[in-house]
């Protein structure tokens, strides 16, 4: 019996449940089919490699060529497959690459600061050992409203005093996913300017008898925040309590309020 020829690996297919990119999230199993035309084709090597070229899988030979090769470990692999016959002839190398990862991303929890009338600011720490984070989605109320590659959002065009609801997805590589915990936000009430009307008989452009000086929160009444509206330059200092109030100036002079 004479035999120099090399066999020839014809197809190597390979199963799993595919994620985003080249990543599988279920486990993996090579498939090999392989000719030799002169000879009696034996079996197969394979040669695991991790994604630095380090062997961690030292060259291993399957005698039944239909026996797959199954990856269960979750990682990013390079495997070397030979075929061989019976005479121990063995083809050129296929190689092959693997990246499998089955877990979700592990999170933390929502930090919320900053939290002004119109805006809020989130943070959320986030990992995933296998194929690293891919983005952050950032939700309010059930909606997506702002998506990042980082863990760090600041969320605008909110309404004052307004109640919402805060989650983070963060997704992995392998296009797998996991929720932070639901975290309730108000936002502040507006503050602004107040209004000021003046009021009184005139002539010549001066106040003739007593002004009355009327003082309101310029806000929605749905929106604001205001407890209480100072008042200075007309005598002694006033604190108005509430949203709106009103005094009267009955000594001459002129004021700047």
């Amino acid at each position: 019996k004479y035999d120099k020829v090399k066999p020839e690996i014809t197809e190597t297919k390979i199963e799993g449940t595919k994620g985003n990119g080249d990543w599988h999230i279920s486990n993996v199993s090579i498939s090999i089919k392989a000719n030799d035309s002169k000879g009696i084709l034996d079996g197969y090597n394979y040669t695991v490699y991790d994604k630095t070229g380090l062997v961690i899988k030292e060259r291993t030979y399957i005698q039944k060529i239909e026996t797959p090769i199954v990856i269960e470990d979750d990682g990013e692999y390079i495997i070397h497959i030979e075929a061989q016959d019976q005479a121990g002839n063995t083809s050129t190398t296929k190689v092959v690459e693997i990246h499998k990862d089955t877990e979700v991303p592990t999170v933390g929890i929502p930090n919320i600061t900053e939290i002004t009338e119109t805006e809020v600011k989130i943070s959320v720490g986030a990992g995933d050992e296998t194929s690293g984070i891919a983005k952050y989605d950032y939700y309010l109320n059930g909606n997506i409203v702002e998506t990042q590659t980082e863990g760090i959002c600041t969320i605008t065009g909110l309404t004052p005093n307004k109640e919402y609801n805060i989650y983070v997805r963060i997704y992995d590589n392998a296009g797998l996913y996991k929720d932070t915990i639901n975290t309730p936000i108000k936002t502040r009430g507006e503050l602004k300017a107040p209004d000021i009307q003046i009021s009184g008989a005139t002539r010549n452009g001066y106040y003739i008898g007593d002004v009355t000086v009327s003082v309101r929160d310029a806000s929605d009444t749905d929106k604001t925040r205001v407890s209480k509206i100072k008042v200075t330059g007309a005598g002694s200092e006033r604190t108005i309590t509430g949203t709106s109030g009103s005094f009267t100036i009955t000594t001459d002079g002129a004021y700047t309020i």
